[in-house]
């Protein structure tokens, strides 16, 4: 999204307090940090490295998830600790002697407030 002003830009973020709902889906928003600008800076005062952490706080990772759980049952379970911005599941696999297994699934589960 674009804004002709600085100003409209920053009322919208806050206003959003990062996190917004487009078509019933919750999305992130956060501030645009120009490349240049953060290679400049030492890694531990990056803008983009303080905005993810700032942003993806409220973040888990879910390791040796069975391969039948789906992403809604996971929600189900974790909602009872808050509420769910979003979760995903991605299928854990390991190269051995150039075989690919997969025994589980990782999961990130993003709550909306820590």
């Amino acid at each position: 999204m674009s804004f002709k002003e600085h100003a409209h830009a920053k009322k919208a973020l806050t206003e959003t307090h990062l996190k917004a709902a487009v078509k019933g889906q919750t999305i992130l928003v956060s501030p645009h940090v120009y490349r240049k600008e953060n290679d400049l800076l030492p890694k531990s005062s990056k803008p983009i490295v303080r905005n993810q952490k700032e942003t993806f706080k409220s973040n888990i990772f879910v390791r040796y998830i069975p391969k039948e759980v789906t992403e809604q049952e996971l929600k189900e379970k974790f909602s009872r600790a808050g509420t769910i911005a979003s979760v995903k599941l991605k299928e854990h696999t390991q190269n051995i002697n150039g075989e690919f297994f997969s025994n589980y699934q990782i999961g990130f589960v993003l709550y909306e407030t820590v």
